[in-house]
C-alpha cells in the first residue's frame, strides 16, 4: 500500500505478507491521528447523465488482478446501474464526467485509455475486491453465425465468448446444440471460475471441482446434474428458496440441483412448470448453450438470486 498526502507533503508505504485488510486499519489509524478531519466536507454536487453520453461506460468490465469480479453498467433515468457478483446492485450518480458516487458515498472513476476512450474503472468500495486493481472493458467479439440473433441464449454465450471463457466449439461455429464431454465441460467451468490466474489455487481448485462425483470420466458426455455438482463445488451457493424438485436424478446430485435452482442459475429452456415445480432434466446432456447459461449466471455479472421463471 503507498499513500500519497500531497497536500501534507507526506507519503508512507506499506508491506506485508499476509491476505488481511491490515494496511486499511493502518492507513485510518495514521490519517485519523495526525491529520484528523476538521471539518465536514461539502456533499457534491450531482450533474445529470444523458443516456447519449452513458454509452461511453456502459458495458462489461472484467478486474484484471481478481479475474473472477466482473461488473456491468447500464443506464438508468440519468444514473449508471452497476450490476457485479459481490456487492449486487448499485446506482451511480456522475459529480464530474469519469467521477461518479454511489449510494453510500464511494466513489468511483473511470479512465480513458491512449485514444481517449473509457476503458477502465477503479471503485473505491470495501464492499467486494474492486479496490484490488483497476476492472478492464471487455470488447465483444464477432458473433458466432450459427447463433440466432434471438437466441434465448445469445447474451450468455457473448459474454463467455468476449471473456475469452468459451469460443468456438468449430471453425467459427458456436455449435449452440452440441454435446459436452466432462473435461471439456472442466476446462471451461475452470476458466468461467476465475482463479486459474491464481498459481497456488489451480490444484486445489480442479480437486474440489470433482468432488462428491462418483466417477470423473474425461471422455465422457457431461450430463445436467454432473454439471452441476461440479459448479457447486467450487462456487457453493445457499439455497435461497424453497423449490420443489421433479423428474429422475441422482441422490448425490439433489443437494447441487437445489442449490442452483433456488438461486436462479437455471438455463431459458428451464421453466417453473404449473404445479410449481421445476424439471432440471437432470439426466440428460448438457448442451454447449446450456453451459454458457449457467456458467455466465452464477461466475458472472449478475447479483444472485435471480428470479426463476
Amino acid at each position: 500500500m503507498i499513500v500519497l498526502v500531497s497536500e501534507k507533503n507526506t507519503a508512507f508505504y506499506m508491506s506485508y505478507n499476509n491476505d488481511s485488510m491490515m494496511s486499511l486499519e493502518v492507513y485510518e489509524a495514521f490519517m485519523d491521528h495526525y491529520f484528523p478531519r476538521t471539518e465536514t466536507p461539502e456533499k457534491p454536487v450531482y450533474v445529470p447523465l444523458d443516456e447519449k453520453d452513458a454509452e461511453k461506460y456502459v458495458g462489461l468490465y472484467q478486474n484484471t488482478r481478481f479475474l473472477f469480479l466482473k461488473s456491468k453498467f447500464s443506464y438508468a433515468d440519468g444514473k449508471l446501474l452497476m450490476e457485479t457478483g459481490a456487492p449486487g446492485k448499485h446506482i451511480f450518480k456522475m459529480i464530474t464526467p469519469l467521477l461518479f458516487e454511489d449510494e453510500s458515498g464511494n466513489k468511483l472513476a473511470f479512465k480513458k485509455d491512449h485514444r481517449g476512450s473509457i476503458e477502465y474503472f477503479y471503485y473505491d468500495s470495501l464492499e467486494g475486491n474492486h479496490f484490488g486493481a483497476d476492472s478492464q472493458k471487455i470488447h465483444r467479439k464477432q458473433p458466432f453465425p450459427d447463433v440466432a440473433e434471438g437466441s434465448k441464449y445469445k447474451s450468455f454465450i457473448d459474454d463467455l465468448h468476449a471473456l475469452d471463457i468459451m469460443g468456438a466449439k468449430s471453425g467459427s461455429r458456436f455449435e449452440p446444440q452440441a454435446s459436452m464431454t466432462q473435461s471439456e465441460f472442466a476446462d471451461v467451468l475452470f476458466r468461467a471460475h476465475g482463479w486459474h490466474g491464481i498459481p497456488w489455487s489451480i490444484d486445489s481448485t480442479k480437486k474440489q471441482m470433482i468432488t462428491g462425483l462418483p466417477s470423473f470420466d474425461p471422455n465422457a458426455v457431461i450430463t445436467r446434474q454432473t454439471a452441476a455438482v461440479m459448479i457447486q463445488n467450487l462456487k457453493a451457493l445457499k439455497p435461497a428458496s424453497k423449490v420443489r424438485l421433479s423428474g429422475q436424478m441422482d441422490a448425490w446430485a439433489v443437494e447441487a440441483v437445489v442449490a442452483l435452482v433456488s438461486q436462479g442459475v437455471i438455463d431459458p429452456d428451464t421453466t417453473v412448470q404449473a404445479d410449481g415445480t421445476v424439471d432440471f432434466r437432470s439426466n440428460q446432456p448438457l448442451l454447449r448453450q446450456e453451459a454458457a447459461a449457467l456458467l455466465d449466471k452464477v461466475f458472472g455479472h449478475y447479483a444472485l438470486p435471480l428470479p426463476i421463471k
